[in-house]
Protein backbone atom coordinates (compact mmCIF):
# COMPACT_ATOMS: atom_id res chain seq x y z
CA UNK A 1 0.00 0.00 0.00
CA UNK A 2 1.18 3.53 -1.11
CA UNK A 3 1.91 6.13 1.75
CA UNK A 4 -0.86 8.34 0.41
CA UNK A 5 -3.70 4.95 0.33
CA UNK A 6 -5.80 3.63 3.04
CA UNK A 7 -7.02 0.64 3.95
CA UNK A 8 -10.06 -1.08 6.05
CA UNK A 9 -10.99 -4.34 7.55
CA UNK A 10 -14.61 -4.38 7.02
CA UNK A 11 -16.68 -6.98 8.29
CA UNK A 12 -19.91 -7.99 8.88
CA UNK A 13 -21.39 -11.47 10.65
CA UNK A 14 -18.64 -14.38 9.43
CA UNK A 15 -17.86 -12.27 6.51
CA UNK A 16 -14.59 -9.98 6.04
CA UNK A 17 -13.06 -8.27 3.44
CA UNK A 18 -9.90 -5.68 2.99
CA UNK A 19 -10.55 -2.89 0.96
CA UNK A 20 -7.58 -0.74 0.28
CA UNK A 21 -8.71 3.41 -0.94
CA UNK A 22 -6.84 5.44 -3.23
CA UNK A 23 -6.43 9.28 -3.05
CA UNK A 24 -8.93 9.57 -5.40
CA UNK A 25 -11.23 6.91 -3.17
CA UNK A 26 -10.82 8.57 0.15
CA UNK A 27 -12.33 11.78 -1.18
CA UNK A 28 -15.82 10.09 -1.82
CA UNK A 29 -18.07 10.46 0.94
CA UNK A 30 -17.52 7.36 2.91
CA UNK A 31 -20.61 4.96 2.35
CA UNK A 32 -19.62 5.63 -1.65
CA UNK A 33 -15.91 4.23 -0.83
CA UNK A 34 -16.34 1.74 1.61
CA UNK A 35 -19.73 0.48 2.17
CA UNK A 36 -21.04 0.37 -1.49
CA UNK A 37 -18.29 -1.87 -2.45
CA UNK A 38 -18.21 -4.39 0.83
CA UNK A 39 -22.30 -4.43 0.34
CA UNK A 40 -22.14 -5.77 -3.11
CA UNK A 41 -18.99 -8.38 -2.18
CA UNK A 42 -20.91 -9.31 0.64
CA UNK A 43 -23.99 -10.33 -1.27
CA UNK A 44 -21.98 -12.15 -3.59
CA UNK A 45 -20.66 -14.32 -0.45
CA UNK A 46 -23.64 -14.55 1.52
CA UNK A 47 -25.44 -15.68 -1.95
CA UNK A 48 -28.40 -13.35 -1.08
CA UNK A 49 -31.00 -13.24 -3.49
CA UNK A 50 -31.33 -9.95 -3.80
CA UNK A 51 -28.62 -7.16 -3.85
CA UNK A 52 -28.28 -5.00 -0.95
CA UNK A 53 -28.69 -1.17 -0.28
CA UNK A 54 -27.45 1.83 1.70
CA UNK A 55 -30.65 1.78 3.54
CA UNK A 56 -30.76 -2.01 4.87
CA UNK A 57 -27.64 -0.75 7.17
CA UNK A 58 -28.67 0.10 10.66
CA UNK A 59 -24.82 1.12 11.98
CA UNK A 60 -21.42 1.18 11.13
CA UNK A 61 -18.84 1.09 14.26
CA UNK A 62 -15.16 2.36 12.73
CA UNK A 63 -12.52 1.01 15.60
CA UNK A 64 -15.22 0.03 18.30
CA UNK A 65 -16.58 3.68 17.90
CA UNK A 66 -20.46 3.80 15.96
CA UNK A 67 -19.88 6.17 12.87
CA UNK A 68 -23.31 8.77 13.09
CA UNK A 69 -23.01 10.24 9.83
CA UNK A 70 -21.60 7.82 6.44
CA UNK A 71 -21.27 10.78 3.91
CA UNK A 72 -18.37 12.42 5.21
CA UNK A 73 -15.42 11.87 3.42
CA UNK A 74 -13.80 8.77 3.85
CA UNK A 75 -10.38 10.55 4.78
CA UNK A 76 -11.91 11.50 7.79
CA UNK A 77 -13.29 8.49 8.98
CA UNK A 78 -10.11 6.87 8.20
CA UNK A 79 -7.68 8.96 10.12
CA UNK A 80 -4.46 6.76 9.90
CA UNK A 81 -1.90 4.31 7.68
CA UNK A 82 -2.70 1.57 9.06
CA UNK A 83 -6.04 -0.90 8.54
CA UNK A 84 -8.74 0.06 10.29
CA UNK A 85 -11.66 -2.38 11.86
CA UNK A 86 -14.80 -1.42 10.48
CA UNK A 87 -18.14 -3.46 11.63
CA UNK A 88 -21.47 -3.09 9.70
CA UNK A 89 -24.73 -3.57 11.21
CA UNK A 90 -27.61 -4.81 8.74
CA UNK A 91 -31.07 -5.02 9.57
CA UNK A 92 -32.59 -8.08 10.07
CA UNK A 93 -33.33 -9.92 6.33
CA UNK A 94 -31.51 -7.64 4.34
CA UNK A 95 -31.03 -9.30 1.01
CA UNK A 96 -33.92 -11.87 1.26
CA UNK A 97 -37.19 -11.74 -0.26
CA UNK A 98 -40.08 -10.37 1.90
CA UNK A 99 -41.61 -13.67 4.40
CA UNK A 100 -44.75 -12.24 3.71
CA UNK A 101 -44.97 -13.01 -0.14
CA UNK A 102 -47.95 -11.26 -2.06
CA UNK A 103 -50.64 -12.49 0.40
CA UNK A 104 -49.64 -11.61 4.16
CA UNK A 105 -53.22 -13.15 5.25
CA UNK A 106 -53.29 -16.45 3.32
CA UNK A 107 -53.15 -19.36 6.16
CA UNK A 108 -50.11 -21.24 7.19
CA UNK A 109 -47.58 -17.80 6.15
CA UNK A 110 -45.17 -17.74 8.92
CA UNK A 111 -45.23 -14.43 10.60
CA UNK A 112 -41.84 -11.68 10.36
CA UNK A 113 -40.73 -10.72 13.51
CA UNK A 114 -40.92 -6.76 13.30
CA UNK A 115 -39.42 -6.13 16.40
CA UNK A 116 -36.01 -3.90 16.41
CA UNK A 117 -32.36 -5.85 16.94
CA UNK A 118 -30.25 -4.87 20.02
CA UNK A 119 -28.42 -2.85 17.72
CA UNK A 120 -31.50 -0.83 15.99
CA UNK A 121 -32.38 0.04 19.24
CA UNK A 122 -29.27 1.41 20.43
CA UNK A 123 -28.70 2.99 16.84
CA UNK A 124 -29.00 7.39 17.80
CA UNK A 125 -29.86 8.15 14.20
CA UNK A 126 -29.23 11.84 14.27
CA UNK A 127 -27.34 12.51 11.23
CA UNK A 128 -23.86 13.96 12.62
CA UNK A 129 -20.42 12.78 12.61
CA UNK A 130 -18.21 12.09 15.63
CA UNK A 131 -16.26 15.17 14.18
CA UNK A 132 -19.20 17.60 14.46
CA UNK A 133 -20.25 16.05 17.85
CA UNK A 134 -16.86 16.94 19.19
CA UNK A 135 -16.90 20.27 17.62
CA UNK A 136 -20.43 20.91 19.29
CA UNK A 137 -18.94 19.60 22.31
CA UNK A 138 -16.07 21.73 22.50
CA UNK A 139 -18.21 25.11 21.46
CA UNK A 140 -20.65 24.45 24.24
CA UNK A 141 -18.17 23.73 26.95
CA UNK A 142 -17.04 27.37 25.65
CA UNK A 143 -20.03 28.84 26.11
CA UNK A 144 -20.79 27.69 29.31
CA UNK A 145 -16.92 28.66 30.49
CA UNK A 146 -17.71 32.30 29.12
CA UNK A 147 -21.36 32.66 30.80
CA UNK A 148 -19.72 31.39 34.29
CA UNK A 149 -16.91 34.09 34.46
CA UNK A 150 -19.61 36.67 33.23
CA UNK A 151 -21.88 35.88 36.63
CA UNK A 152 -18.54 35.47 38.68
CA UNK A 153 -16.41 38.24 40.20
CA UNK A 154 -14.29 38.86 36.89
CA UNK A 155 -14.06 42.64 36.43
CA UNK A 156 -16.30 43.95 34.29
CA UNK A 157 -15.56 45.28 30.81
CA UNK A 158 -13.65 48.57 30.68
CA UNK A 159 -15.92 51.57 30.01
CA UNK A 160 -16.95 51.49 26.05
CA UNK A 161 -15.90 48.12 25.82
CA UNK A 162 -17.34 47.04 22.43
CA UNK A 163 -20.52 44.47 23.05
CA UNK A 164 -21.07 42.03 19.95
CA UNK A 165 -24.43 44.02 19.25
CA UNK A 166 -22.67 47.23 19.16
CA UNK A 167 -19.35 46.21 16.68
CA UNK A 168 -19.64 46.77 13.36
CA UNK A 169 -17.68 46.32 10.00
CA UNK A 170 -15.14 48.92 9.59
CA UNK A 171 -14.99 50.46 12.92
CA UNK A 172 -11.87 51.29 13.91
CA UNK A 173 -10.89 49.94 17.72
CA UNK A 174 -8.54 49.71 20.40
CA UNK A 175 -7.10 46.69 21.89
CA UNK A 176 -6.84 46.65 25.91
CA UNK A 177 -6.86 44.15 28.52
CA UNK A 178 -5.18 41.20 26.69
CA UNK A 179 -3.35 39.33 29.78
CA UNK A 180 -1.22 36.59 27.72
CA UNK A 181 2.65 37.31 26.56
CA UNK A 182 1.50 37.83 22.84
CA UNK A 183 -1.76 40.20 23.87
CA UNK A 184 0.27 42.20 25.95
CA UNK A 185 2.31 43.06 23.11
CA UNK A 186 -0.64 44.54 20.85
CA UNK A 187 -2.70 46.34 23.95
CA UNK A 188 -3.16 49.91 23.00
CA UNK A 189 -2.72 49.09 19.10
CA UNK A 190 -5.26 50.63 17.11
CA UNK A 191 -7.05 47.97 14.49
CA UNK A 192 -10.84 47.72 11.89
CA UNK A 193 -13.51 45.63 12.73
CA UNK A 194 -13.27 42.94 9.53
CA UNK A 195 -16.47 40.81 10.55
CA UNK A 196 -17.42 38.75 13.95
CA UNK A 197 -16.41 35.06 14.04
CA UNK A 198 -19.44 33.98 15.64
CA UNK A 199 -17.99 30.33 16.13
CA UNK A 200 -14.99 31.44 18.44
CA UNK A 201 -17.27 34.45 19.81
CA UNK A 202 -14.95 36.75 18.96
CA UNK A 203 -14.11 39.73 16.26
CA UNK A 204 -11.41 39.21 13.04
CA UNK A 205 -9.25 42.39 13.31
CA UNK A 206 -6.94 43.98 11.10
CA UNK A 207 -4.13 45.55 13.02
CA UNK A 208 -2.39 48.95 11.84
CA UNK A 209 0.64 48.09 10.43
CA UNK A 210 0.31 44.27 10.70
CA UNK A 211 -0.63 41.66 7.82
CA UNK A 212 -2.93 39.16 8.54
CA UNK A 213 -6.12 39.56 11.35
CA UNK A 214 -5.99 38.37 14.64
CA UNK A 215 -9.17 37.54 16.68
CA UNK A 216 -10.05 39.10 19.93
CA UNK A 217 -12.87 39.41 22.50
CA UNK A 218 -15.60 42.13 22.54
CA UNK A 219 -14.47 42.87 26.00
CA UNK A 220 -10.86 43.85 25.20
CA UNK A 221 -12.00 45.87 21.96
CA UNK A 222 -12.60 49.56 22.82
CA UNK A 223 -14.41 51.66 20.17
CA UNK A 224 -12.04 54.43 18.67
CA UNK A 225 -14.23 55.71 16.08
CA UNK A 226 -17.36 54.62 13.76
CA UNK A 227 -16.70 53.52 10.54
CA UNK A 228 -18.26 51.48 7.43
CA UNK A 229 -17.33 48.50 5.58
CA UNK A 230 -15.33 50.59 3.17
CA UNK A 231 -12.97 51.18 5.88
CA UNK A 232 -12.08 47.80 5.94
CA UNK A 233 -11.28 47.61 1.96
CA UNK A 234 -9.03 50.86 2.33
CA UNK A 235 -7.55 49.42 5.31
CA UNK A 236 -6.92 45.40 3.34
CA UNK A 237 -5.70 47.58 0.62
CA UNK A 238 -2.85 49.60 1.87
CA UNK A 239 0.51 48.23 0.55
CA UNK A 240 2.91 46.51 3.44
CA UNK A 241 5.05 49.20 3.06
CA UNK A 242 2.44 51.63 4.07
CA UNK A 243 1.26 50.12 6.94
CA UNK A 244 5.45 48.74 8.29
CA UNK A 245 5.59 52.95 7.68
CA UNK A 246 2.15 53.77 9.69
CA UNK A 247 3.12 51.46 12.49
CA UNK A 248 6.43 52.63 13.23
CA UNK A 249 5.52 55.96 14.66
CA UNK A 250 2.83 54.30 16.83
CA UNK A 251 5.27 51.02 18.25
CA UNK A 252 6.36 51.75 21.89
CA UNK A 253 9.00 49.53 23.25
CA UNK A 254 10.98 48.46 21.21
CA UNK A 255 12.45 45.64 21.15
CA UNK A 256 15.57 45.02 22.59
CA UNK A 257 17.10 43.31 20.21
CA UNK A 258 16.47 45.70 17.43
CA UNK A 259 17.81 48.41 19.26
CA UNK A 260 21.04 46.43 19.73
CA UNK A 261 20.92 45.53 16.02
CA UNK A 262 20.37 49.23 15.01
CA UNK A 263 23.60 50.36 17.41
CA UNK A 264 25.18 47.88 15.35
CA UNK A 265 24.95 48.93 11.69
CA UNK A 266 25.39 52.44 12.94
CA UNK A 267 29.13 51.62 14.02
CA UNK A 268 29.89 49.59 11.51
CA UNK A 269 29.33 52.50 9.21
CA UNK A 270 30.57 54.51 11.69
CA UNK A 271 34.01 52.94 12.58
CA UNK A 272 37.09 54.49 10.04
CA UNK A 273 35.28 57.00 7.91
CA UNK A 274 37.33 60.20 9.38
CA UNK A 275 36.10 59.82 12.93
CA UNK A 276 39.21 59.63 14.34
CA UNK A 277 38.87 55.94 15.75
CA UNK A 278 41.91 53.58 14.61
CA UNK A 279 41.97 50.55 13.17
CA UNK A 280 42.48 48.56 16.40
CA UNK A 281 39.32 50.22 18.07
CA UNK A 282 37.26 49.68 14.81
CA UNK A 283 38.30 46.01 15.35
CA UNK A 284 37.01 45.59 19.09
CA UNK A 285 34.55 47.37 18.52
CA UNK A 286 32.71 45.13 15.88
CA UNK A 287 34.26 41.61 18.17
CA UNK A 288 32.23 43.94 20.94
CA UNK A 289 28.96 44.43 18.79
CA UNK A 290 29.64 40.41 17.33
CA UNK A 291 29.72 39.06 21.24
CA UNK A 292 25.97 41.27 22.42
CA UNK A 293 24.83 39.83 18.64
CA UNK A 294 25.91 36.21 20.10
CA UNK A 295 24.38 36.87 23.48
CA UNK A 296 21.10 37.45 21.16
CA UNK A 297 20.95 34.92 19.14
CA UNK A 298 21.41 32.53 22.94
CA UNK A 299 18.19 34.46 23.27
CA UNK A 300 15.98 33.68 20.62
CA UNK A 301 16.88 29.86 20.32
CA UNK A 302 16.12 29.94 24.20
CA UNK A 303 12.48 31.89 23.14
CA UNK A 304 12.23 29.24 20.98
CA UNK A 305 12.43 26.15 23.12
CA UNK A 306 10.30 28.14 25.49
CA UNK A 307 7.64 28.02 22.67
CA UNK A 308 8.61 24.17 21.97
CA UNK A 309 7.96 23.30 25.53
CA UNK A 310 4.38 25.41 25.24
CA UNK A 311 3.54 23.50 22.18
CA UNK A 312 4.53 20.48 24.11
CA UNK A 313 1.82 21.10 26.89
CA UNK A 314 -1.25 21.73 24.95
CA UNK A 315 -4.30 19.90 26.11
CA UNK A 316 -5.87 19.58 22.62
CA UNK A 317 -9.09 18.49 23.97
CA UNK A 318 -9.52 21.67 26.25
CA UNK A 319 -11.56 24.45 24.60
CA UNK A 320 -8.95 26.87 24.99
CA UNK A 321 -7.03 24.83 22.45
CA UNK A 322 -7.26 26.68 19.48
CA UNK A 323 -6.21 30.14 21.35
CA UNK A 324 -3.06 28.67 22.61
CA UNK A 325 -1.68 27.15 19.42
CA UNK A 326 -2.06 30.97 18.01
CA UNK A 327 -0.71 32.41 20.72
CA UNK A 328 2.22 30.38 19.91
CA UNK A 329 2.34 30.82 16.59
CA UNK A 330 1.88 34.79 16.69
CA UNK A 331 5.22 34.65 18.87
CA UNK A 332 6.87 32.22 16.33
CA UNK A 333 6.62 34.84 13.47
CA UNK A 334 8.14 37.65 15.47
CA UNK A 335 11.35 35.11 16.55
CA UNK A 336 11.32 33.82 12.98
CA UNK A 337 11.51 37.70 11.51
CA UNK A 338 13.78 38.73 14.96
CA UNK A 339 16.06 35.85 13.30
CA UNK A 340 16.03 37.36 9.89
CA UNK A 341 16.67 40.85 11.01
CA UNK A 342 19.99 39.38 12.97
CA UNK A 343 21.12 37.68 10.02
CA UNK A 344 20.77 40.57 7.29
CA UNK A 345 22.95 43.13 10.19
CA UNK A 346 25.69 40.72 10.36
CA UNK A 347 25.88 40.08 6.80
CA UNK A 348 25.82 44.11 6.32
CA UNK A 349 28.98 44.37 8.51
CA UNK A 350 31.52 46.13 6.43
CA UNK A 351 35.08 44.94 6.75
CA UNK A 352 36.64 46.80 4.05
CA UNK A 353 38.21 49.93 6.09
CA UNK A 354 40.10 47.39 8.31
CA UNK A 355 43.90 46.42 8.22
CA UNK A 356 44.46 42.37 6.09
CA UNK A 357 44.73 40.65 10.26
CA UNK A 358 41.71 42.88 11.70
CA UNK A 359 39.48 41.75 8.79
CA UNK A 360 40.19 37.96 9.17
CA UNK A 361 39.97 38.32 12.97
CA UNK A 362 36.43 40.08 12.44
CA UNK A 363 35.39 37.89 9.60
CA UNK A 364 36.35 34.73 11.73
CA UNK A 365 34.13 35.88 14.45
CA UNK A 366 31.01 36.63 12.41
CA UNK A 367 31.36 33.01 11.08
CA UNK A 368 31.17 31.70 14.17
CA UNK A 369 28.24 33.65 15.56
CA UNK A 370 26.63 32.42 12.06
CA UNK A 371 27.37 29.12 12.77
CA UNK A 372 25.53 29.65 16.18
CA UNK A 373 22.59 30.98 14.66
CA UNK A 374 22.05 28.62 12.09
CA UNK A 375 22.77 25.49 15.11
CA UNK A 376 20.36 27.00 17.95
CA UNK A 377 17.98 29.18 15.87
CA UNK A 378 17.74 28.21 12.47
CA UNK A 379 17.17 24.48 12.82
CA UNK A 380 15.55 24.86 15.71
CA UNK A 381 12.80 27.17 13.81
CA UNK A 382 12.45 24.68 11.29
CA UNK A 383 10.99 22.20 13.99
CA UNK A 384 8.74 24.98 15.59
CA UNK A 385 7.45 25.15 12.31
CA UNK A 386 6.83 21.61 11.57
CA UNK A 387 4.97 20.75 15.02
CA UNK A 388 2.83 24.05 14.61
CA UNK A 389 1.39 23.02 11.63
CA UNK A 390 0.42 19.40 13.25
CA UNK A 391 -0.99 21.11 16.21
CA UNK A 392 -3.05 23.50 14.01
CA UNK A 393 -4.53 20.83 11.79
CA UNK A 394 -5.12 18.96 15.73
CA UNK A 395 -7.35 22.01 16.54
CA UNK A 396 -9.00 22.94 12.82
Amino acid sequence: MSATSRSANVSCGDVTLKLTLSVAQLKKPFETAVLLPFLKAYGKRAALPLPLAITDVIAVEVDGTKLGDCSIAASIVLLTSESIPVRVHLRAGAGQPSALGDNPFATGTPFVNQAKSDVERMVDFDGKSEVERLKEKRRAARLAREADAALSDTPAPRAGAAESVSLCSGDVVTVNGLESDAGKAINGRKGTIVHYVAEKGRYAVLLDGQDGRVNIRPSNLQVFSAGTPDAVTEAEGKSKGEREGEGEGEREGEDALLAELTRLEAAVHGLGRGEGEGEGEGEDALLAELTRLEAAVHGLGSGIQSALAELEQIDFDDVEAEEAVDSIGRAAAGLSSETGGLQARMDAIDLSHLAADSQRSVRARRKAVSATLEAEVVTALSSLSSRLALARQAVS
